[in-house]
């Protein structure tokens, strides 16, 4: 059994091959007995499970330098990660004569072929990192000449971070729409999409997980005043920020705004929840 892989259709995620079933002698006689010339031998020549070629008239003669019994060329599939171990029989039942060194009857050669994989998807990873910075995409390509389409998801929101790029390294800056995701919560997980193309022809979409999280910067802006309220002790001082001892009466006042799309749920002083 040969075979010659001719050509392959990335875009197709095939491969066109030829397949040939041969016979010859091994023993040393090549003119004597092993053939039949009545065209009444039966060939059958099976490629990826499927009968690509069949006869039941066929002569057989395996002096010299032997015999091609069956041919074949055509497109195969590979699998979806671009492997392939094709599966390959030959058949050929010889109805010899008596005076042949063959025996009557059938013979069998199968074997596989493992043809060379195809590229396919690239797969892609990610860091996580602050809402507001930067996070990495390294994207192993398949094949240098392929590009890729980055894609997002993040609770609600979806977008695109790159089209068609040929880099295999991105930047990113985590949006600060994400931050109204997050309403309760310091961090969220989101996933990266890429799609590989090759042209125009898309090969598949592979996935990784970021985590986008709330920094510090983000918490509330916060200050507190006490000052004076009591008119008369005021006027006697001439300074609100200023406190007589048993006299002056405290106003407590907090100023406070929330960052990173969040609202303020409660202000307290001293555990007395207050407006402000």
């Amino acid at each position: 059994m040969e075979w010659t892989v001719n050509s392959q259709s990335v875009e197709n995620n095939t491969s066109n091959v030829t397949v040939k079933l041969k016979i010859q002698r091994t023993d040393g006689y090549p003119s004597y007995g092993a053939y039949n010339n009545n065209a009444n031998n039966t060939i059958t020549l099976t490629v990826g499970g499927t009968q690509r070629y069949s006869t039941s008239t066929a002569k057989i003669d395996t002096r010299g330098s032997g015999q091609t019994l069956a041919t074949w060329t055509g497109d195969v599939g590979h699998n979806a990660d671009g492997t392939l171990n094709l599966a390959l029989q030959g058949y050929f039942y010889f109805n010899s004569s008596g005076a042949s060194s063959l025996s009557k009857g059938g013979y069998t050669i199968s074997t596989t072929a493992a043809i060379a994989t195809i590229p396919r998807k690239s797969s892609v990873s990610c860091t996580s990192g602050n809402v507001e910075e930067s996070v990495a995409i390294t994207i192993a390509k398949a094949n240098s000449a392929f590009t890729h389409t980055l894609t997002y998801s993040f609770g609600s929101l979806t977008g695109t971070i790159a089209t068609k790029t040929s880099s295999a390294n991105v930047g990113w800056t985590l949006p600060t729409s994400f931050y109204a995701q997050m309403p309760t919560t310091a961090s969220k997980v989101g996933t990266i999409t890429c799609e590989t193309f090759n042209g125009e022809a898309s090969l598949g979409t592979t996935t990784c997980n970021f985590t986008a999280r709330v920094s510090v910067a983000t918490a509330p802006n916060v200050y507190g005043t006490v000052g004076d309220s009591n008119t008369t002790t005021v006027a006697l001082t001439g300074d609100s920020s200023k406190l007589i001892k048993f006299y002056s009466t405290a106003l407590a006042t907090i100023t406070a705004s929330a960052n990173a799309s969040a609202t303020l749920s409660q202000k307290q002083i001293n555990g007395i929840t207050v407006t402000g």
